[in-house]
């Protein structure tokens, strides 16, 4: 006889857990509403922030691949409603060395380009940033 009220017990407790499972599922929907209504309202205050242009500079971009140093180059310049700026990332080769002199060169290729933009200049080797600079 335990047995069978052990059964009975053990069902009514599946039957309860199974009930109370489902149940939950329906407020969990009522829950995504206001999720969905806050991903629409984020994107309405993107659309009225201030825009900003992204493009690229193949020339200037070209000049830097061109020195013996450099393995890659990437220049990007950000134009916004109230500024401008250019943002240039380097990457040296494995076997030159980051210094000054390099410093004073890149710099003055760059604000013969650009010689009133703010320019933000990452200059990185095998993965590692090694410097990092704005010319303003």
């Amino acid at each position: 006889m335990t047995l069978r009220k052990w059964m009975i017990t053990m069902v009514l407790a599946v039957a309860a857990i199974s009930i109370a499972g489902c149940s939950s599922g329906d407020e969990s929907d009522k829950n995504d509403e206001p999720k969905q209504e806050e991903k629409d309202q984020s994107k309405d205050q993107e659309n009225n922030e201030p825009s900003q242009e992204l493009s690229s500079d193949d020339d200037l971009q070209k000049t830097l691949k061109q020195e013996d140093e450099v393995k890659k180059a990437m220049v990007q310049l950000v134009e916004g409603e109230d500024k401008e700026s250019v943002n240039i990332d380097i990457q040296l080769k494995a076997e030159k060395e980051w210094n000054d002199d390099l410093k004073t060169k890149y710099q003055d290729i760059i604000r013969n380009k650009y010689p009133d933009k703010p320019v933000d200049i990452i200059i990185a080797q095998d993965g590692t940033k090694l410097d990092q600079y704005q010319l303003d």
